[in-house]
Parts: structure tokens; sequence; C-alpha cells
């Protein structure tokens, strides 16, 4: 399912309009940035732990260690551009 919006409304709205839009056909919403900076690898154990009982799980980077240099350089430059 895609949806396309009207106009930019910023991204926490954006993935409101999204989790509103598939709330009647999913049990499970993923939310995930395209900014490949995100660990897909990450899915499997939020899903394990959504069947163990929970209802929100998010996760945190604990590290840029195992970062591409691409990832790093394009992290960045992203926060050079938002101090500037």
């Amino acid at each position: 399912m895609g949806l396309s919006l009207a106009h930019n409304s910023g991204e926490q709205n954006d993935y409101i309009a999204g989790m509103m839009a598939v709330k009647d056909y999913a049990d499970i919403v993923i939310t995930m940035d395209a900014d490949l900076q995100d660990d897909i690898n990450a899915i499997d154990e939020m899903v394990k732990d959504y069947y163990k009982g929970n209802d929100i799980i998010y996760g945190v980077r604990a590290s840029r260690e195992q970062d591409s240099v691409f990832k790093k350089l394009n992290s960045k430059d992203f926060l050079q551009i938002l101090k500037f």
C-alpha cells in the first residue's frame, strides 16, 4: 500500500497517516526511515517482542562502529547540514 499526501505535513504526521491507513488491515506496523540508517535485521526481534506481549517496541542505535564508510559519511554530512 502506498499513500500520496496532498502536501508535506511533517515526518510524524506522515507516520500517523500511514498507520491510520493500515490499522484495519495489520496487527503490526513497523515504521522505518528511508535513509538507509535503520537496521532491517532488527525487525525480526521486534516482531518476537510483540508476540511476547509488548504493544510498543522501538529501537535505539547502540553504536555506529559496524556502519559502512558510506553510512558514516552520509550521517556526518546530514548532521553538518542540520547544524548549518
